[in-house]
C-alpha cells in the first residue's frame, strides 16, 4: 500500500510537471506570435504613412518654392500647378490662418483656427518650424478623406498646403505599395493580404501566387491555422497574418524536448529510490539475520550453562544431614 501511495505521487507530480510544459510552452508561443502580429501591423502603418509622407513633403516644398511670392490666384490657376505637381487638393494660406487661393472653390476663405483638425498648421507660421504632417482624416466641409501636409514660405508670411485624397491613394494602392508587401514577410512564414472595398484582394501575397483580383474568400484557407490581425488604410483592409506553424510547432518541439528531459530526470530518480529501498531492505535482512544468529548463540550458551547445575535433588536421598539448593540468573 505504501508503495502504491508513493507511485501515484510521483506520477501526480510528473503528469504536473508536464502539464506546466507544454502550458508555458502554448503561452510563449501565443505571446510571441500576437507580439509579431501587433508589431507587423504598427509597422506597416507607420511605413505607409511614412512613405506618403514623403512623397507629399517633396512636392509641396517644389510648389511653395514655385509660388513663393503668389499670395492669390485663381482656382484655375491653381488648379493648374495641383495637376503639375500631382496633388489632389492644393491651398494657400495667409499668416493669419485664412485659406486665400484653392484649387477647390469651397476651401477658399476657411480660417484654420476655427476647426481642431486644421488649427495644428499654424505652427508652421513660426520660423522655427517649416513644415507638419497630418495623417489621413477628413476634410473640414465634407466627408472626403485626406492626407495633408504643409510648408511655409521662406519669409514667413503663410505656408502651402497640399493633399492627397483617400480615393487616390485607393485607386493608385496596388501600384504604390503591392510590391512591397509582396517582397515583405512577417517573421519567417507571416504575410499580408490586402482588400479593397469590393472584397478583392489586390496585391500578390507573400509565398501565394496568383490571388490578386479573386474575392476574399479564396484566401480564407491560408487565414484558419493563424493569428491575424486586421488594419485599414487608404480605403484597404490589411490583413496581417502569422501561421501557426510560426512559433507554435517551435514551441510544440521544445515541449516535447523538455518531455524527454523530464522524463529521464523522473526514470534516474526513480531507480535512485528504488535502490535505496533494495538498499535499505538488504540491511534490513542482515540486521534480522544477524539478531537470530545472537539469539541463537545466546540460547546454546544458556543451555552450556544449565547443563553445568545439578538436576537431581536432593542429590543424597540417604543422607539428609547436606541440603543442596541450585539456581541461575
Amino acid at each position: 500500500m505504501r508503495r502504491l501511495l508513493k507511485n501515484l505521487l510521483f506520477a501526480s507530480l510528473f503528469l504536473a510537471a508536464l502539464a506546466l510544459i507544454w502550458a508555458d510552452g502554448q503561452m510563449r508561443a501565443r505571446h510571441k506570435t500576437e507580439s509579431l502580429v501587433e508589431y507587423a501591423e504598427g509597422d506597416v502603418l507607420e511605413t505607409f504613412d511614412r512613405m506618403l509622407t514623403a512623397s507629399l513633403q517633396l512636392l509641396t516644398i517644389a510648389i511653395t518654392d514655385e509660388l513663393d511670392g503668389c499670395r492669390a490666384l485663381s482656382v484655375d490657376e491653381m488648379q493648374r500647378y495641383a495637376d503639375m505637381y500631382d496633388v489632389d487638393e492644393l491651398n494657400i494660406v495667409s499668416p493669419d490662418g485664412v485659406i486665400t487661393s484653392s484649387n477647390t472653390r469651397k476651401s477658399v476663405g476657411i480660417n484654420m483656427n476655427d476647426d481642431a483638425r486644421t488649427w495644428e498648421f499654424m505652427s508652421v507660421t513660426n520660423p522655427a518650424v517649416r513644415v507638419v504632417s497630418q495623417r489621413f482624416r477628413r476634410r473640414t466641409y465634407d466627408d472626403e478623406v485626406f492626407k495633408y501636409f504643409g510648408c511655409s514660405f521662406r519669409k514667413g508670411d503663410g505656408f502651402v498646403q497640399t493633399g492627397f485624397s483617400e480615393k487616390r491613394i485607393a485607386r493608385e494602392f496596388s501600384m504604390v505599395f503591392g510590391e512591397m508587401l509582396f517582397d515583405w514577410e512577417i517573421g519567417e512564414n507571416g504575410f499580408y493580404v490586402v482588400i479593397d472595398d469590393q472584397d478583392l484582394i489586390t496585391a500578390e501575397i507573400t509565398g501565394h501566387h496568383g490571388y490578386v483580383g479573386k474575392p476574399f474568400s479564396a484566401v480564407e484557407p491560408l487565414l484558419r491555422k493563424a493569428t491575424i490581425r486586421q488594419c485599414v488604410y487608404a480605403g484597404h483592409r490589411i490583413f496581417c497574418v502569422v501561421p501557426d506553424s510560426e512559433f507554435y510547432w517551435p514551441a510544440i518541439v521544445q515541449s516535447l524536448l523538455s518531455t524527454v528531459a523530464l522524463v529521464m530526470v523522473f526514470a534516474v530518480f526513480i531507480l535512485l529510490i528504488r535502490h535505496n529501498d533494495r538498499k535499505n531492505a538488504e540491511i534490513a535482512r542482515l540486521r534480522d539475520e544477524d539478531d537470530r544468529r545472537r539469539e541463537g548463540d545466546l540460547l546454546v550458551a544458556k543451555s552450556i550453562q544449565t547443563s553445568a547445575l545439578p538436576t537431581i535433588f536432593p542429590p543424597y536421598p540417604h543422607d539428609l544431614r547436606l541440603d543442596v539448593h541450585a539456581k541461575m540468573d
